[in-house]
């Protein structure tokens, strides 16, 4: 079993705020380049100071590959921006469409990618707002926790589960992927 939290650069807390700011920043410069287009951002939920390395750039590249091929298949895709960071890969991709049916194909590939419950898929803007569209929003049910199923924002806030119990989970998942597709 690979234990994908074995190597990569350590990033701190510090590293992980300024990285959730540049994220912010993109966001609203593609909503105002972008007006009246759907703005999709996509990381991966990778608790822990290692946000990257090997595994986790292939997963991640992996899901966004089959999340574009979703979208082309039924969107105009406008623009695509792909970044390795310090703090985990990511990415944009700007659409032509309503927002709720964006989301909805967001939310599906979450459910449906073998790794899905990993990735975080926002969806925001085709009004010009930088206002994100929630799981719930859509009458969805909440993310679920990775390790208990339980709504993952009750368990984070109460940090109900520990690092390394967290870890273990997406170990977990990330084998079971690994097992069925190749890793870099």
């Amino acid at each position: 079993m690979v234990d994908i939290f074995n190597e990569g650069t350590p990033v701190t807390l510090m590293d992980v705020l300024n990285n959730k700011e540049w994220r912010v920043d993109q966001q609203r410069e593609l909503i105002a380049k972008y007006t009246n287009k759907v703005i999709v951002a996509v990381k991966l939920n990778v608790p822990g100071k290692i946000k990257s390395n090997r595994y986790i750039t292939c997963l991640f590249q992996a899901g966004w590959k089959k999340l574009i091929a979703n979208y082309a298949e039924q969107q105009v895709i406008t623009d695509m921006v792909y970044v390795d960071r310090l703090t985990g890969p990511e990415g944009f991709i700007v659409i032509d469409d309503d927002v709720n049916t964006v989301k909805q194909q967001a939310i599906k590939f979450e459910i449906n990618f073998r790794a899905g419950r990993l990735f975080d898929v926002d969806v925001m803007g085709g009004d010009g707002k930088d206002k994100q569209l929630s799981r719930t929003d859509l009458g969805f049910d909440p993310r679920k926790c990775f390790v208990c199923d339980q709504p993952a924002k009750v368990c984070a806030r109460s940090q109900k589960h520990d690092i390394n119990t967290m870890k273990s989970a997406i170990n977990t998942l990330c084998n079971e992927y690994f097992e069925v597709n190749e890793y870099a």
